[in-house]
């Protein structure tokens, strides 16, 4: 799952789009996908994002969206 169906997910098509317009401004695609085997740059976010998690600063989106499932959204 990338970036982008994360956001069309969560908050419509029209936003995700809004979105992946910003970051083309900053030569980004959020329909890449996440290779930390494979990206210098994936492997460092996933290292900062691990340490988030464990920290407790950061909580999991599974956890989210199921809450959003169960809520309705």
């Amino acid at each position: 799952m990338t970036a982008y169906d994360m956001l069309k997910k969560l908050k419509g098509g029209f936003i995700a789009f809004g979105w992946q317009a910003q970051a083309g401004l900053f030569e980004q695609n959020l329909k890449d996908t996440f290779q930390p085997d494979n990206r210098k740059e994936d492997l460092f976010i996933q290292v900062i994002l691990q340490n988030a998690f464990r920290s407790g600063r950061l909580i999991p989106i599974q956890i989210m969206l199921m809450d959003e499932a169960a809520a309705g959204y």
